[in-house]
């Protein structure tokens, strides 16, 4: 099972679509391709397209383990651009056609350099560990959301890591579990 690594993140519309790459291809989640196209249920509904069309999408899809904030490490799908874009035309979605171009724009940006990415200074773990042990820091401290996000975003440019992860900015408003007030984590 291969591993990838969460390289950058764009908007499109509403959605949050997280870049992951490895070995010169870039990835999206399945469910994150199922969201951006509007599926009520994304996961299930990008995998009834695939399961329809299996002969085209397997070999443009991988199962991958993919890293959260919280250091752990769950398996999803993930497509090749080409995989997005095929699992968009079989999508038959009304916003099929823009999600194609945005998706074409920011892959085909990062695949050739256009969109520049730093390379990380430290391994994208040991930076999700630090930024975890600083938010329980700073929740324990009231530090008020928008100090927390400044400081989780400079440690993020700090090492090399142009956007925050969702999952971290998902965390910014959430008290710690089983942390009592004027505790330290």
């Amino acid at each position: 099972m291969d591993e990838v690594f969460y390289l950058q993140s764009a908007r499109f519309r509403d959605t949050d679509c997280d870049i992951f790459a490895d070995d010169g291809e870039a990835y999206m989640t399945r469910d994150q391709i199922g969201r951006a196209l509007g599926y009520v249920n994304p996961r299930n509904g990008i995998a009834k397209v695939h399961e329809r069309h299996r002969d085209r999408l397997d070999p443009l899809s991988r199962t991958s383990t993919i890293h959260t904030l919280e250091g752990q490490a769950y398996q999803t799908v993930v497509y090749t651009r080409c995989g997005v874009m095929e699992v968009c035309r079989w999508s038959h979605q009304p916003q099929a056609d823009a999600f194609m171009d945005f998706v074409w724009e920011v892959m085909d940006g990062l695949l050739t350099g256009r969109l520049k990415l730093h390379p990380l200074k430290h391994p994208y773990r040991e930076v999700n560990a630090a930024a975890r042990l600083l938010l329980r820091s700073l929740i324990a401290a009231e530090v008020p959301p928008r100090a927390r996000l400044s400081a989780l975003q400079n440690l993020y440019l700090e090492s090399g890591l142009v956007f925050l992860p969702r999952t971290l900015a998902l965390e910014m408003e959430r008290p710690v579990p089983g942390l009592d007030r004027g505790q330290t984590p």
